[in-house]
């Protein structure tokens, strides 16, 4: 299971388009569906991120416990959006 953790203030994210940070927040049950909410906010058409996950890590929860940054949320969205400009012949 996974959330997405802002570290200025520890709170999680709700999901959805515009997301609020709360004490609970929503949790994914997959890494591949927690990657699908975040790629909402990659536009490679428009050559942007919406940096509402600015300061975001994925923490992952599981039987033993948590695991705090299991990856960096601007990491992923820049390496994603690169990863598009290629597939679709950009230069930049």
């Amino acid at each position: 299971m996974y959330k997405i953790k802002r570290l200025v203030d520890k709170l999680y994210s709700t999901g959805g388009r515009c997301p609020r940070f709360t004490k609970n927040g929503k949790v994914w049950s997959t890494l591949p569906g927690l990657k699908n909410h975040l790629n909402m906010f990659i536009s490679p058409w428009w050559d942007q991120i919406d940096n509402k996950y600015e300061n975001c890590i994925v923490v992952e929860y599981g039987v033993e416990g948590y695991k705090e940054d299991v990856f960096d949320i601007g990491k992923y969205m820049e390496e994603w959006l690169k990863n598009k400009r290629k597939e679709r012949g950009y230069t930049k």
